[in-house]
């Protein structure tokens, strides 16, 4: 292991238009007005229950060399809280409460951008390639980017036998690495990706 970094990231927020874009809220439907008031009113809770961190480390795989990990996390609270939405039958809030985490995850990716090639910077390697799962690379390389980190420093966060991350809103992002220094954050590539039912895939 050549580094490992923790961030709590205490600077997002989210935005009603990225979300209802996400969710196909059309601004002309029926339904618009009360998603939105809804989501005023979840804003502040929401922001207090959630618990974003981002870990990065380095590791040296068998098969694939040098990786860099990078795993997001909005803490278990949550889904705890999503999941509490739907058993009193407040779909409403339920769904509108996954959809607004769903869009802090990828605004986190997005927003880490710096922070994550100053890492690599400060470690002397440079993101050559973004491992697309399961496109490219096995599903499991995400075990390899979990365990790369002891259970004490991600706390919570772990990966199952189905390959999917707990808590469940987690995400796991692993690049190939060479040696040297760059300044370009590799973001996911939408093309490249099967997932064309994901609320966030973007066109170009």
């Amino acid at each position: 292991m050549s580094g490992k970094q923790i961030i709590d990231m205490q600077n997002l927020s989210p935005n009603w238009n990225e979300v209802s874009d996400a969710m196909h809220i059309d601004e002309k439907s029926d339904i618009y007005h009360r998603y939105k008031e809804e989501f005023d009113i979840l804003c502040p809770t929401i922001m207090r229950i959630i618990q974003p961190k981002v870990y990065m480390g380095i590791g040296d795989h068998d098969e694939y060399g040098k990786l860099l990990v990078v795993i997001f996390t909005l803490g278990n609270q949550i889904s705890e809280y999503s999941t509490d939405l739907f058993h009193k039958d407040e779909y409403v809030k339920g769904l509108l409460t996954d959809g607004i985490a769903d869009h802090l995850l990828f605004k986190m990716d997005d927003c880490a951008g710096k922070d994550i090639v100053d890492f690599c910077n400060r470690n002397h390697v440079r993101m050559e390639e973004r491992v697309e799962i399961p496109e490219k690379y096995p599903f499991e390389l995400l075990s390899y980017g979990v365990e790369l980190f002891l259970k004490s420093e991600l706390g919570e966060v772990c990966i199952n036998e189905q390959f999917v991350l707990e808590p469940a809103k987690s995400i796991c992002n692993i690049f190939i690495l060479n040696k040297g220094e760059g300044n370009c954050y590799i973001s996911h590539s939408c093309e490249k990706c099967g997932n064309q039912a994901c609320n966030h895939r973007r066109s170009g």
